[in-house]
């Protein structure tokens, strides 16, 4: 078993890209039929509550409840398996787990007690809080399982339970169970919450159990890297900054009411195309990545990357253009409304951002596999000074469009900036132009 992991780890990119990139398709197709019918059944004004809530609020608390283990349970498992060390393969996944789970008490209890502060205008029902808590901690639970599958080289299926199981479970649900109601976030969270919790413990059980595999090493050498390697400290600080990150435009075009808020985030949503083939191609690259390092094959790893990259600056580019001259079909699937209110700029703006993301490459993955992650978060951190000042500056003369200029240059000035770093610090280019 410990040699089919190993070689399951060698395999192709392509092919796991392949699935992996089937998988993010169909999800956000799924996602997409999820939307549109709740934009049909919300109000445009609910919609916004619902998109802050699920954009922000459950990003910010994923970011606390786990406390960046995702990244370094990926890392560490990795090395753990290569270096053949099961017991340190084993203290990984429990050390992993537990600190998830004190970490997800502390943030539902927190997340609770700010929900005055989180919203500004509009306070949901303690109902739809408890719920969205509840939804939280399955993600959260589910997103740990991710993880695992990709240190383990699962990864092609790894998804499959969030992208494509969840939303069918939960269409399947409001067809035969709320066909006649009046649809509200209290009860629409209900149905999404319940085919969440179906979906991602569901899906645990089909994890191959590792007891006999770590019987068999019981007696193995605890060995694991040294302590700059190890420590989970700025994979957290990462991994909450850069949700902050993202977030933090939603946040502050609150003030402009929640109409605006409905009328960015889908924008938002439709740019997200494009930034899938990233999520694909990081979520498929970077176990590859983590094992180069570990054997020191730098010069494959350049050459991989500048193959990876390249295909998926194609691939944006003609994704940006046909979602341009699809514009107002594309809005108008959500509702009539969305297509006055998404302006032409704002549309281009969004996407334009994630092409920015989809050229850069894999930055933070680089500075992640080789340990310095913490520059990472330097650079997340002067990201949110940049777009809470500039976005506090611009909302109100340009509105949610000066907003979406700012998303742009602060995602040109980040990742440039870790590229950078990363060249410095590897000796390998992320993207063509570090």
């Amino acid at each position: 078993m410990k040699q089919k992991i190993i070689d399951i780890l060698k395999g192709e990119y392509l092919s796991t890209f392949i699935m992996v990139g089937f998988v993010q398709v169909v999800g956000m197709g799924l996602n997409y039929g999820v939307n549109i019918w709740l934009t049909n059944n919300l109000s445009v004004k609910e919609f916004g509550v619902w998109s802050y809530s699920f954009q922000t609020i459950i990003m910010v608390f994923m970011a606390f409840a786990l406390v960046g283990n995702p990244k370094f349970i990926i890392r560490e498992v990795i090395r753990s398996i290569t270096a053949k060390n099961w017991t340190a393969f084993k203290i990984t996944l429990k050390r992993s787990i537990k600190f998830s789970s004190i970490a997800m008490v502390i943030t539902s209890i927190l997340l609770y007690l700010a929900v005055p502060i989180l919203y500004k205008n509009e306070v949901p029902s303690q109902k739809f809080i408890l719920f969205l808590i509840v939804y939280g901690v399955v993600y959260s639970i589910g997103r740990l399982r991710q993880s695992y599958q990709q240190a383990t080289g699962h990864n092609k299926y790894s998804q499959i339970p969030e992208r494509i199981v969840q939303p069918v479970l939960f269409m399947i649900a409001i067809f035969f169970f709320g066909i006649n109601q009046e649809w509200t976030v209290d009860n629409v969270i209900v149905f999404y919450t319940f085919s969440s919790l179906v979906a991602v413990f569901g899906s645990l059980f089909f994890i191959k159990k590792l007891d006999k595999l770590i019987l068999e090493n019981r007696d193995a050498t605890p060995v694991i890297s040294n302590k700059k390697h190890v420590t989970r400290k700025y994979f957290f600080i990462i991994s909450v900054l850069d949700i902050v990150d993202s977030s933090v435009d939603l946040y502050l075009i609150q003030e402009l009411g929640f109409e605006e808020v409905a009328f960015y985030s889908v924008s938002k949503r439709i740019a997200t195309l494009i930034q899938m083939l990233l999520v694909a191609s990081n979520f498929t690259i970077s176990p590859l990545i983590n094992v180069h390092f570990i054997k020191g094959e730098k010069a494959k790893l350049q050459s991989r990357i500048y193959k990876v990259i390249g295909l998926n600056i194609l691939l944006a580019t003609l994704m940006m253009v046909g979602l341009l001259l699809t514009k107002d079909f594309l809005l108008g699937l959500f509702k009539a409304e969305y297509i006055e209110g998404v302006s032409f700029s704002l549309f281009f703006l969004t996407l334009l951002a994630q092409w920015f993301n989809v050229f850069f490459g894999m930055p933070g993955v680089l500075l992640a596999a080789s340990g310095n992650e913490r520059y990472a978060s330097y650079v997340y951190g002067i990201a949110i000074l940049i777009q809470l000042v500039a976005g506090k500056l611009v909302i109100p003369v340009y509105g949610v469009e000066g907003m979406a200029l700012v998303y742009v240059v602060n995602t040109i000035f980040w990742n440039l900036a870790m590229a950078i770093i990363a060249r410095k610090k590897t000796g390998l280019k992320s993207s063509f132009v570090s």
